[in-house]
């Protein structure tokens, strides 16, 4: 922990990922995302894995934020986001269907989430689609990300 002579307090080597992806790639049902074609924003403490997988170093609570941006959404297609850890699978309960117009626009579909996970030192976590389709997870930094931190 450091704090400066204004009283600011941080911590330089806390747990923290952001990776997003940076060129379209096609995810099947039930695969791992983020493992590859990958741009890595930051990094501390170099956790997250090229595989798609997060290390946590220590202990304690994560919040992890996902998103899936399908650019080749087609009606029908059902979505669902999954994090997977050593101890737990969560969902993100947005559980859709691709509907022009009403639920994505123009063949594009995105679904986010945000979820607190209890990890121990050298448990993992990792995204996995939850589309009933081979999907295509669009480029983009704002649109299709994977990013993590310790927040206690």
């Amino acid at each position: 922990i450091s704090m400066d002579s204004a009283g600011h307090v941080t911590k330089p080597l806390n747990p923290a990922f952001r990776v997003y992806q940076s060129t379209g790639t096609d995810y099947a049902n039930g695969h791992t995302m983020y493992n590859q074609n990958i741009t890595e924003v930051y990094d501390v403490n170099a956790d997250m894995g090229t595989n798609g997988s997060f290390t946590a170093p220590v202990t304690g609570k994560y919040l992890f934020t996902a998103s899936i941006y399908d650019t080749s959404a087609a009606d029908g297609r059902e979505y669902d986001m999954i994090l997977t850890t050593s101890n737990r699978t969560y969902r993100w309960g947005q559980r859709q269907e691709y509907e022009a117009d009403v639920t994505g626009f123009g063949g594009n579909m995105k679904l986010e989430g945000t979820i607190i996970a209890d990890m121990d030192a050298n448990d993992t976590a990792y995204v996995t689609s939850g589309v009933n389709a081979t999907f295509t997870n669009g480029n983009s930094a704002e649109h299709s990300y994977y990013s993590g931190i310790l927040i206690g």
